[in-house]
């Protein structure tokens, strides 16, 4: 009787692990099919555009102090319909060069939003702008923010913001928290 039930034991196992395997594999595959399909003859659509605009700005402005969309003639209506959703746009325009106070807070100008080839970027700058000189020597130019995003898995993701201002360092933003190497580990 102990040999039957282990047989039986060991038999269940056996089917958990192949249950388990087939499992993993098709998580993979359809990991690899979903980007096969979503990349095969690409075409962004106003759902893309709509996803791109809500989760660069909501990374950008989670508090949602942005009040005033601006975009330049270079944004493709389907950008402008995408930001429309997200509240008021107005066309931009430009003012005469070193004239102070041109861009108030609250405001941020749109100065690319490209969707194309599994590919996305949107680029812009939040006032406010006062073009004073700063410590760093530099005329004040508000906050400068770049987000590239791209398809995995027949997702969008965005590795990382940029935010540049004009003072005297850089930053980048990951968008996922680091993951723990070897070496972390070891001490």
């Amino acid at each position: 009787m102990k040999s039957f039930k282990s047989g039986m034991t060991y038999m269940w196992a056996m089917a958990m692990l192949v249950i388990a395997i087939s499992t993993i594999l098709a998580g993979c595959d359809g990991y690899a099919l979903k980007q096969e399909r979503r990349m095969k003859d690409f075409a962004p659509n106003q759902g893309d555009y709509n996803e791109i605009a809500q989760a660069t700005f909501h990374l950008l402005d989670p508090d949602k102090k942005i009040h005033l969309w601006l975009v330049t003639s270079a944004i493709q209506p389907e950008a402008v319909l995408a930001l429309k959703r997200m509240g008021n746009v107005a066309t931009y325009i430009s003012p005469p060069a070193g004239a102070h106070g041109t861009l108030a807070a609250g405001q941020f100008i749109v100065s690319t939003f490209t969707v194309g080839n599994g590919e996305a970027l949107i680029e812009g700058q939040l006032g406010p702008v006062t073009n004073e000189i700063t410590a760093a020597g530099l005329p004040d130019c508000g906050t400068m923010y770049s987000a590239p995003w791209f398809i995995q898995g027949g997702e969008w993701h965005s590795p990382s913001i940029k935010i540049l201002t004009c003072a005297e360092s850089r930053h980048w933003t990951p968008v996922d928290p680091p993951k723990s190497t070897p070496h972390d580990q070891n001490h």
